[in-house]
């Protein structure tokens, strides 16, 4: 049996309530059936959750966001939806404007968003 990939797209990688949540979340799927990975919007940020990702076998792709709405975005999330080929992302709070495109362009079977 194949694993599913499972790209979460989050703004930033801060130790906050939703951000825990998904880190939680990502480190407790059974990786037997699933192959977690996450993207930040921004770089990384100091004292974040990316080292603790890690560790946990989780990938981690950084798209370095500038401030306010960044074109940008479309063709990197594009290119790393094409080249991982996911089974679902699940995007958080406001990155559904970047992620759905995306998604569309890439083919992937499944979108989920969490505001």
């Amino acid at each position: 049996m194949s694993r599913v990939r499972v790209v979460h797209v989050l703004p930033r990688l801060v130790p906050d309530g939703l951000e825990n949540m998904m880190s939680h979340l990502v480190c407790s799927l059974a990786r037997k059936r699933y192959e977690p990975s996450v993207v930040s919007l921004f770089g990384p940020v100091e004292g974040g959750l990316e080292n603790a990702l890690r560790s946990a076998g989780v990938s981690v792709f950084r798209l370095h966001k500038r401030r306010g709405f960044d074109p940008r975005m479309f063709g990197r999330l594009y290119r790393l939806f094409r080249d991982l080929q996911p089974g679902i992302v699940h995007s958080h709070n406001y990155v559904l404007r970047y992620t759905l495109p995306a998604a569309t362009l890439a083919k992937v079977p499944v979108m989920a968003h969490t505001i």
